[in-house]
C-alpha cells in the first residue's frame, strides 16, 4: 500500500541522514574543530567551562549586540553572602533561537564561580554532530532527575530556557509584543524545592522578535 511504501522510504531517509551526519562528525567536523593549524587542540574533552567560551562567547559577542542588567542582590559578593547553594537560572523566552541568553560562560563566572550546566530536549543529545558539541559544553537532558543530580551531587548551577520548544512558536513579527510560554512550566519549582536551591528568573528582551 501507499503507507507501507512511504514508511519504507522514510526509514531509508532517516538511516541515510543519520549515517551522513555521523560520517561528517567523525571525519570532518571533529578533526577540523579539535585542532588548529599548529596541530594544537582547540576543544578540550570534558572541560565544559573552556568549551563554553570556545564555542559561544567569542562568537556571540562578536556578531550579536547584548546588554545584561541585573539587581544589586545578584552582584558579588552579595549573592555569595545570601546563598551558598547552586542556582537555577530560569530564562525566557526561547524564541526561534535563544542566542543572547545562552552566552554560556557569562552564567559560569559573573554571579558565582560554579559552572552552569544548560539543559536541552533529550532528543538533541541523540543527533549526530549536534549531540557531540552540546555534550562538550556540558549540556544535560531537560529531565528532573538529571537536573537534580547536577544541583545536588555535582553542586553546579543549572540554566533552563523555561518555555523550551513551545516558546519557539510564540515569536511575533512586530517586535512590539513580548511573549513567553510559562503557565504550564511549574515543574521547575518542584525541582528547586526538592534540591533546596533558589530560582533566578531571567528575561531576554528581543528574543520574541527574532
Amino acid at each position: 500500500s501507499f503507507f507501507v511504501v512511504a514508511a519504507k522510504y522514510a526509514l531509508y531517509f532517516v538511516l541515510f541522514y543519520s549515517t551522513s551526519l555521523y560520517v561528517l562528525e567523525q571525519y570532518y567536523f571533529r578533526p577540523k574543530w579539535n585542532t588548529d593549524p599548529e596541530n594544537k587542540p582547540l576543544m578540550k574533552e570534558h572541560n565544559y567551562r573552556y568549551n563554553q567560551y570556545f564555542f559561544t562567547e567569542r562568537n556571540i559577542t562578536k556578531y550579536l549586540s547584548m546588554n545584561f542588567v541585573w539587581p544589586k542582590s545578584l552582584m558579588r559578593p552579595k549573592m555569595q553572602e545570601t546563598t551558598t547553594t547552586p542556582l537555577i537560572y530560569c530564562v525566557v523566552p526561547h524564541g526561534v533561537a535563544p542566542y543572547g541568553i545562552t552566552a554560556y560562560p557569562l552564567w559560569s563566572k559573573v554571579w558565582n564561580d560554579r559552572l552552569c550546566r544548560w539543559t536541552c530536549a533529550p532528543l538533541l543529545l541523540k543527533i549526530p554532530v549536534v549531540s557531540y558539541y552540546l555534550q562538550q559544553m556540558g549540556y544535560v537532558p531537560a529531565k528532573s532527575k538529571y537536573i537534580i543530580d547536577v544541583l545536588t551531587k555535582k553542586e553546579e548551577n543549572v540554566g533552563v530556557v523555561l518555555d523550551g520548544i513551545a516558546g519557539m512558536f510564540q515569536s511575533t513579527n512586530s517586535g512590539e509584543e513580548e511573549v513567553a510560554y510559562l503557565q504550564k512550566r511549574k515543574g521547575i519549582v518542584k525541582i528547586a524545592l526538592k534540591a533546596g536551591v533558589p530560582i533566578v528568573p531571567v528575561y531576554g528582551f528581543g528574543h520574541t522578535s527574532m
